[in-house]
């Protein structure tokens, strides 16, 4: 069956529902679209970071868990709760930080979100600046709000980067293990 869903930047896409993908082995695929990210709007620096100048933004070029090495990402990315995100970039900051910086934060969803690449997927993002970002979602410092109380229950929206969507589902479920993370500071 195909559905049809509109994108952030309001371009109709099909997507086949109701069948099991896996993604063993991926290939970045790009359409012939005008790049949201363009590399050109990026200052690359040697320590393993780059800065969106627009924004004036400094991202971590690797997911935490990966280090960034000969201008590429090795290791496996870590997975984290919210909860353990949050203590994780407070132990990070405390001890040396990254790059000279002890400022290190999650982003929120508006600024993770402005890093998804429209014109690609597998993954959403322009691999040329943030190589090795896994096909999965990456948490926010964005709180959800418990749909009951709305209070700020204990999970944070998140951005997937296999296709740039904001997923509404949470991670209350006894099977989540947990989201990757790229940090921001300004």
């Amino acid at each position: 069956m195909q559905k049809k869903i509109m994108n952030k930047k309001g371009l109709v896409l099909g997507l086949c529902v109701g069948f099991s993908v896996s993604y063993p082995a991926y290939s970045q695929d790009c359409k012939d679209l005008v790049s949201s990210t363009p590399t050109t709007d990026f200052t690359v620096h040697a320590e393993g970071t780059v800065t969106h100048n627009p924004t004036g933004l400094m991202w971590k070029i690797c997911s935490e868990g990966q280090t960034y090495e000969n201008n590429s990402c090795v290791n496996d990315a870590s997975v984290f709760t919210w909860p353990q995100a949050l203590t994780h970039v407070d132990e990070l900051n405390a001890n040396t930080g990254f790059a000279g910086y002890t400022d290190w934060r999650l982003p929120n969803i508006k600024e993770l979100n402005a890093l998804v690449e429209v014109a690609c997927y597998q993954p959403a993002i322009n691999e040329s600046l943030f190589p090795s970002t896994v096909l999965a979602r990456y948490l926010t410092s964005s709180p959800k709000m418990h749909p009951l109380t709305n209070l700020v229950s204990d999970s944070a929206w998140s951005v997937n980067f296999i296709d740039g969507s904001i997923p509404n589902s949470g991670d209350l479920s006894p099977a989540y293990q947990g989201d990757y993370l790229r940090l921001v500071r300004h």
